[in-house]
């Protein structure tokens, strides 16, 4: 029981640290930053828990337990960083709902809600920002990086037989 409130603890602890950082400014690279919150919280816990154990100040908690939080974290924090990445920026569904949410809306009001600019653009930046894409002959193309991460992606998709829906 120790090792499983210890391992939401941990979690708990780099998403508050997370929410205050942000309160406080956004950083640039929000994904990277988020890595490392994920990582240097718990470790920083989790040592201090294990000196602790060792002056018998916190409950010990054996080595294979401290195997199961880190998996638990490790999951955890991709999972998080997921849905993340999903609201960081606008989400079209979310503003479609949003406006149909508020009794209903006519479809040149949608089309002047879901724009390039406002979701199409944001993102290109966040890609390239994120060495994704970059520019080339008046246009965008992957990456070495973008690749690898479209081949994962793809492989993925096709896993969870999601098809392209265009």
């Amino acid at each position: 029981m120790v090792a499983f409130l210890t391992a939401f603890g941990l979690l708990f602890a780099s998403f508050a640290v997370h929410v205050v950082l942000w309160r406080v400014r956004v950083p640039r690279s929000q994904s990277s930053a988020l890595l490392l919150i994920f990582l240097i919280v718990p470790v920083t816990i989790g040592a201090a828990m294990w000196t602790g154990a060792r002056f018998q100040m916190t409950p010990a908690i054996s080595g294979w337990h401290w195997v199961g939080i880190f998996v638990f974290q490790a999951g955890a924090t991709l999972s998080y960083l997921v849905i993340y990445t999903g609201i960081e920026e606008e989400s079209p569904s979310l503003v479609i709902i949003r406006a149909l949410g508020r009794a209903g809306c006519a479809r040149s009001e949608l089309a002047a809600l879901v724009t390039e600019e406002r979701f199409v653009q944001p993102r290109l930046r966040s890609l390239g920002s994120g060495g994704f894409v970059e520019l080339a002959d008046g246009g965008r193309r992957l990456t070495r990086k973008g690749q690898q991460t479209a081949r994962a992606a793809t492989i993925l998709a096709g896993i969870f037989n999601i098809r392209d829906s265009a």
